[in-house]
């Protein structure tokens, strides 16, 4: 038998895994190639020393994609639910096949563990992606880079779900505390290029290096609605109506600037991860929190849902339907909370319980809060306690 005749046979025999290993040539690129059929399609892992690289095929694509591959290799391993099939290649190019009951064999891949299909899937060229050195520069995948990956894809979902609830043709968005802003570009090229919505799209920062550097590959992308500017979130203002405003990742209380801006100019929608909660973790101590603040590591945690709690409350007594959400798993990330308000839909009743939630916990800790001192300085509420 050939080649052809033998992988026609793996087809025929329902194979759910197919590992080709064994390189003719040691320095090659890809020590190892495996297919794994996945519900009605086959994902393809190609594996060098140090990195794995995905693809996804149809069932017709198949066997010319093995065919192709196997001429780089000496052996392929396959199963499906009972047997194992083997073909070697010898040093002369024979070869030879062979089956045995499975012993051992892979899990097959279920329905649970099938390819998840992202905003922002493999495939194509996303220059954002690519020079984060997630994709390649043929849009694949970087393995590496997988978490980070996924935690794009998953801020990407939060977005849609606001883009399902209003009918968008533009929008103008604030991303406080942008940093390098790769999710700012992403975010961006989503809007803009995948969902054909006018984007007017402002990146603040403190520092003038960060921001001169996100202007020039602004420039580079030819991203004509995206801007960045050095300034202090603090005492930034606008006239103009915002649609959303982010926050990620700014520290302490910058988050509370950030939010209390998004609530004075009653912004549609926020979503904010905060990041190193520093204000309540200094005003905690044995007194108050008891036994939880011999541990430093339990006293900054129970600091960060504190914190998180207060603003949460205060978006809802001001009128945002609020929730305080993992942002992705934690194991790809500490910094896993995510809040997430839309203006409209809370009940008087539900301000209030707010409102008095908020002056209960700040008045049995004994704690001042930025955002609460910000919202009362201002007289954007009546809080009992606080």
């Amino acid at each position: 038998m050939d080649i052809t005749e033998i992988l026609k046979k793996l087809m025929e025999a329902s194979c759910y895994r197919i590992v080709m290993s064994q390189p003719l040539d040691k320095q090659q690129h890809f020590q190892k190639v495996v297919f794994s059929r996945v519900n009605d399609r086959f994902q393809i892992e190609r594996f060098t020393e140090t990195q794995a690289f995905h693809e996804w095929i149809d069932p017709s694509a198949l066997l010319p994609a093995m065919q192709d591959v196997f001429s780089q290799f000496r052996q392929i391993n396959a199963w499906n639910q009972g047997e194992e099939f083997q073909i070697k290649r010898s040093k002369k190019n024979k070869l030879f096949f062979s089956r045995s009951s499975a012993q051992g064999a892979p899990k097959q891949r279920e329905s649970v563990n099938r390819q998840k299909r992202y905003l922002l899937d493999e495939g194509k060229v996303i220059s954002p992606l690519v020079d984060l050195g997630i994709f390649s520069s043929e849009g694949k995948l970087i393995a590496s880079k997988a978490s980070k990956y996924r935690q794009i894809n998953r801020f990407l979902e939060f977005v849609e779900d606001i883009l399902k609830t209003e009918n968008y043709r533009s929008m103008r968005i604030i991303d406080f505390g942008c940093g390098k802003s790769y999710l700012t570009f992403i975010l961006y090229y989503y809007l803009v290029e995948v969902k054909n919505i006018q984007v007017d799209m402002l990146g603040l920062d403190l520092k003038a290096s960060v921001i001169a550097t996100c202007n020039a590959i602004r420039d580079k992308y030819n991203y004509r609605g995206l801007r960045f500017e050095v300034g202090d979130i603090a005492g930034y203002s606008t006239s103009e109506p915002v649609d959303l405003v982010i926050s990620l990742h700014a520290c302490d209380t910058a988050t509370d600037y950030a939010l209390f801006h998004a609530i004075q100019w009653k912004t549609s929608h926020i979503l904010a991860i905060p990041c190193c909660q520093k204000e309540i973790n200094q005003q905690l101590s044995a007194d108050t929190l008891g036994v939880l603040s011999g541990f430093g590591l339990v006293k900054e945690r129970t600091a960060s849902l504190l914190t998180d709690s207060i603003r949460a409350n205060l978006l809802i007594a001001l009128g945002y339907k609020t929730q305080v959400m993992e942002f992705i798993e934690i194991e790809d990330t500490p910094k896993n909370i995510l809040i997430r308000a839309s203006y409209g839909g809370v009940t008087s009743e539900q301000r209030h319980h707010a409102a008095d939630q908020v002056g209960s916990l700040l008045s049995t800790y004994h704690l001042q809060q930025t955002l609460n001192t910000l919202c009362q300085s201002h007289h954007l509420l009546a809080m009992s306690g606080g």
